[in-house]
């Protein structure tokens, strides 16, 4: 049985890059059959370019094509002596590319085998009876809406939160605590001597009325965050740390989402957490679960620390 056919969906992209590929070969069958030095996969770059000299970003955003894409095309094209490939006068760091004398005289070759080629591919949607063309019109459209990647990542997420049970601190959960922050301050910062005595004593933080909460997936801790008590009412975030092989699956949002909701059920007025301008996607999980910059406040505690946020809870 065909893998392809046998995979269905999950081999969408591969079975769209088959279908090109062949389609592509056959044309290239033909270039080559009518003596002409040209490729199939150049087509669309060839007739950008035909409208004048672009630079290879520009290029890129224009096709839809990666850096790596447009510089292999290039490189072929300019091989066969349709391209030139130059510094941008304007802009030495940019490359400009142009079709050659003999790049731009080339389509007067060209035109004829295209309009059979435009036959010939109107003819295979006719026999398919399917407009293919208003299809990937269709799919394209909902992949500007919503590229593959975050549609992924949502499902990624949906199922991280089935598979990850968020508990409350036990004794045997201390040294996950201690480990998964040293190495993400280890990664971003220094580990400083307050660092050290919070992360080796986490059951001081139980006693002085806080609470920890692990992320647990299959029995492993692969996150972890502090409610720290610091009295008439105020209650700081702190100490929150993910495995990098979970990052991006939302457990600092569900570990962030446990210490609040405990926080709210031990009667805390405000909740703070002292952080850095540098960590963008902290800031942000921050932002989403309403905390608020303040401009004045307590000395930080630590060296790394930039900014504060609050939340008021009641």
């Amino acid at each position: 049985m065909d893998i392809y056919m046998e995979l269905g969906a999950l081999a969408l992209s591969g079975r769209l890059r088959r279908l090109s590929e062949r389609m592509a070969g056959d044309v290239t069958r033909i270039y080559k059959m009518q003596n002409l030095e040209f490729e199939a996969r150049w087509f669309v770059m060839y007739r950008q370019l035909l409208r004048g000299g672009m630079a290879v970003t520009e290029l890129g955003e224009a096709l839809g094509f990666t850096h790596a894409a447009v510089h292999l095309i290039a490189r072929e094209m300019e091989r066969a002596g349709l391209l030139t490939s130059n510094k941008d006068r304007a802009d030495a760091r940019r490359r400009v590319l142009r079709l050659t004398p003999k790049g731009i005289a080339m389509e007067a070759r060209l035109k004829p085998l295209w309009d059979d080629i435009e036959k010939a591919n109107q003819l295979l949607l006719q026999e398919s009876e399917t407009n293919i063309l208003d299809v990937f019109t269709q799919i394209e459209k909902a992949l500007d809406q919503n590229d593959m990647f975050s549609r992924i990542q949502l499902l990624l997420r949906t199922r991280s939160e089935k598979e990850i049970n968020i508990q409350m601190f036990e004794s045997r959960w201390a040294e996950d605590f201690k480990r998964l922050n040293y190495v993400w301050l280890k990664k971003y910062f220094t580990i400083e001597p307050l660092d050290k005595k919070i992360l080796s004593q986490p059951e001081k933080i139980i006693e002085g009325g806080g609470q920890i909460f692990v992320a647990v997936h299959h029995g492993e801790a692969i996150g972890v965050c502090g409610l720290i008590n610091h009295g008439e009412g105020t209650m700081e975030l702190a100490k929150m740390a993910v495995d990098d092989r979970f990052q991006g699956h939302g457990i600092g949002l569900l570990l962030a989402r446990s210490v609040l909701a405990e926080a709210r059920r031990l009667g805390a007025d405000n909740v703070f957490l002292e952080t850095s301008v540098r960590l963008k996607a902290a800031l942000a999980l921050y932002r989403k679960l309403g905390f608020k910059k303040v401009s004045a406040g307590a000395k930080s505690k630590y060296k790394r620390t930039t900014i504060r946020l609050e939340l008021p809870l009641q």
